[in-house]
């Protein structure tokens, strides 16, 4: 078969990193790559000052972080005093914004407990935490069922490079163009070189769409953690990690969604062998995914799940069952996830917010058709 490329560039800069990961089982997939346009430093000054100390060659305990966040949060005071001149009392108090937030860098934060080197949960009970030290993104990947069958998870950088203009030190912003690009085998046709014949114009074979970050998806969770929650932790670093775990598993499915969604608005036809062969494929290329329907789906005498006879796994976030080349999409998810911490109620219950944004990416939408 051709080789295939599923491309990531970014224009700003001439090194590349990649952030792709798969499982040894998953099929053939294309290349993702992405440009490091971020000095590390962003990150701190993104972070508390007393936790920016980073473990494991520079990388910072994001538990370590979101303990030390929690904790401001649950002693900043709602509102500020005014004592004007000449008087010893306050005369009056302003509401301020008692919450408290933390940046969690996708591609730099480490996640030290709760999960293994592979970045899968431990789900033991009463099992003691492992030491093993993975990046966040990593978990992310490790959990995505989209990634599995083989689409790319892309951490997004700022897309955004301030530039100084002029004499007096003034700052644009100059935006940082990026796309996906899909490389197919370009189709070669037969001349008669006797007769001069003109050669045919065929397709061009790559398909380039920029990423237009504009469109991208907000996604937020919000969730409260009651006091006498808090005080059962005897200790908070457990309590931090489990927070961490459940937005970081949160995460992961909803890079699902979002991809299954796109890929539904797409409006696939019925899936057939002979759809396969017309878009080159061969029956390894392909995976399928099937939703709460169950669609085509059935457990082989060898106790593979199959849809349609095609290589499947099942998922929660949505009903149909989808099969295609999934190493033909990505879904960009932004580095920056914010992460705040408000007091409420006079018992001091916590209530946790999570902001992400996510743009799902199909490179070649006809590769992708609906079980019946």
């Amino acid at each position: 078969m051709e080789p295939r490329y599923l491309t990531v560039e970014n224009l700003s800069h001439s090194t590349t990193e990649s952030h792709r990961k798969m499982r040894p089982e998953s099929l053939p997939v294309d290349e993702v790559i992405a440009n490091k346009l971020r000095d590390p430093e962003h990150y701190r000054k993104n972070s508390p000052s007393d936790v920016n100390a980073r473990e494991s060659g520079g990388m910072r305990s994001l538990v370590a972080a979101v303990k030390h966040t929690m904790a401001q949060a649950s002693t900043a005071a709602p509102y500020r005093a005014i004592i004007p001149a000449g008087f010893q009392e306050p005369t009056s108090v302003v509401p301020v914004d008692a919450s408290r937030s933390v940046v969690a860098c996708l591609s730099g934060d480490n996640l030290t407990t709760l999960f293994d080197a592979k970045g899968r949960l431990r789900r033991t009970p009463l099992a003691a935490p492992s030491t093993n030290e993975i990046k966040m993104d990593a978990v992310l990947i490790e959990n995505s069922r989209v990634a599995r069958a083989g689409a790319g998870i892309m951490i997004m950088p700022e897309t955004h490079q301030p530039r100084p203009v002029g004499r007096d030190g003034s700052i644009v912003l100059e935006r940082l163009p990026a796309y996906i690009r899909h490389v197919e085998a370009g189709a070669w046709s037969t001349v008669d070189v006797a007769s001069l014949g003109e050669v045919p114009q065929s397709s061009l074979p790559i398909n380039s769409t920029e990423i237009e970050w504009d469109n991208a998806i907000a996604k937020a969770i919000r969730f409260e953690i009651p006091r006498v929650d808090r005080r059962a932790y005897a200790d908070q670093d457990q309590l931090c990690a489990h927070i961490v775990a459940g937005i970081a598993l949160g995460l992961a499915r909803t890079a699902d969604a979002v991809l299954l969604d796109a890929v539904k608005a797409s409006n696939p036809q019925a899936f057939s062998i002979a759809a396969i062969a017309a878009q080159d494929l061969q029956i390894e290329d392909i995976r399928a995914i099937a939703g709460t329907n169950a669609a085509g789906v059935a457990v082989g005498v060898d106790g593979v799940l199959r849809a349609a006879g095609v290589p499947a796994q099942l998922t929660p976030d949505m009903s149909g069952t989808i099969v295609g080349a999934w190493d033909r999409c990505v879904v960009a998810i932004r580095d920056d996830i914010s992460i705040n911490f408000l007091r409420i109620g006079t018992a001091g219950d916590m209530m946790v917010t999570a902001w992400a944004s996510m743009l799902p990416l199909i490179a070649a939408p006809q590769n992708f058709w609906e079980v019946a």
